[in-house]
């Protein structure tokens, strides 16, 4: 083997496990006390056999989570989303997952069909949908 063989073969070789490594982390995100008291009491107070996932909300003054059901047997679009993300919600010693609201505003349901660059506006598919739930407001 040639001299710059082996060193290239050796950073090929170490930079493949590391391929994706951020997204495959888990992020677990944690709320104040209090928030996270109310959420746990919205989470045991629900008869649903759905599972429970949690939408964070930024605003200028505030943030709002919005605890939500889904149901892994539904052929919903938005349910990948919650199935793949790897940020996670800590509630007791249970990690929900957690989606932001701008997943909503900037991603798409598509991965097929993103567009062409500088003619994606109104081509893109998103997600408009409203929660059945209460939002729990708060400062960071």
């Amino acid at each position: 083997m040639k001299p710059i063989t082996i060193p290239l073969l050796f950073f090929v070789i170490t930079l493949i496990p590391l391929k994706g490594f951020s997204q495959l982390s888990p992020i677990t995100y944690i709320v104040k006390d209090s928030v996270e008291i109310i959420l746990d009491s919205v989470i045991r107070k629900s008869s649903s056999q759905n599972f429970y996932f949690a939408i964070l909300i930024k605003d200028t003054s505030h943030f709002e989570i919005i605890p939500c059901t889904y149901n892994k047997e539904a052929n919903s679009k938005s349910l990948g989303w919650i199935l793949n993300t790897n940020r996670f919600l800590l509630i007791r010693n249970i990690r929900y997952p957690l989606l932001f609201d701008y997943d909503f505003k900037f991603g798409t349901l598509s991965e097929n069909n993103i567009g062409e660059f500088g003619k994606r506006d109104g081509n893109i598919e998103r997600r408009i949908t409203m929660w059945h739930s209460d939002p729990i407001r708060f400062t960071q």
